[in-house]
């Protein structure tokens, strides 16, 4: 979902909400070690905040509901295979791909990467002109998500429909080329590592029609 919608001040998270309250309905996983967030910041050359490493300290990657968004987070110990095969470096060059709301939309870190404010870029074109213009540090980010409510509940892993764990919701022709946003036989369900190349694809044959 487009987050902006959230970006409401009556949405801000509780002071000490902790973060299991956040993530009932996400389908998390053991949380990364100390070597591993070591090892991960040592090879980006930067700091990471203070709030995303508690984040994978708690759960190394994982998906499902925060709030009434479905997020995709990569683990510390497959951030960086994840940014090489999107090619982060080449079509958005300096941030860092730490996520995907799984309907079209990158979850990044914009530089420098400490400040921990997060941007979602559409995947195709992973441009930053193309980008959602709200910017938030993460834990607000993650605050925001868990306010959000359906109805009046929140949604739990138990509302997490099984054919979608581990798939990218993928327009089979961009909409930003001309496909259609509404014709259900222009979306596909594709596996996590079919999406990089076809990501990759899509954004050399957006760059050949639609040069800087």
């Amino acid at each position: 979902m487009r987050w902006s919608r959230l970006w409401q001040p009556k949405n801000r998270l509780q002071p000490g909400l902790a973060m299991e309250d956040c993530l009932r309905g996400f389908l998390s996983k053991p949380g990364a070690s100390e070597g591993a967030l070591q090892l991960l910041t040592e090879s980006l050359g930067a700091p990471l905040p203070a709030a995303y490493l508690d984040f994978l300290r708690h759960s190394n990657g994982g998906e499902g509901f925060i709030g009434k968004a479905y997020l995709r987070f990569y683990s510390a110990d497959g951030i960086l295979e994840v940014n090489q095969a999107y090619a982060v470096a080449e079509y958005l060059p300096g941030f860092l791909l730490i996520a995907s709301n799984t309907i079209g939309d990158a979850i990044c870190f914009r530089p420098p990467f400490m400040e921990g404010r997060v941007v979602q870029v559409p995947f195709i074109p992973l441009r930053l002109d193309y980008a959602e213009r709200v910017e938030s540090s993460f834990s607000d980010f993650i605050a925001r998500l868990a306010a959000s409510r359906v109805g009046a509940r929140s949604l739990s892993t138990s509302d997490i429909n099984p054919a979608v764990i581990g798939k990218e919701i993928f327009q089979r022709h961009p909409i930003v080329l001309g496909g259609s946003p509404t014709d259900p036989n222009n979306r596909d369900l594709v596996s996590v590592e079919e999406h990089p190349e076809l990501v990759r694809y899509w954004n050399n044959v957006f760059r050949q029609h639609s040069p800087r």
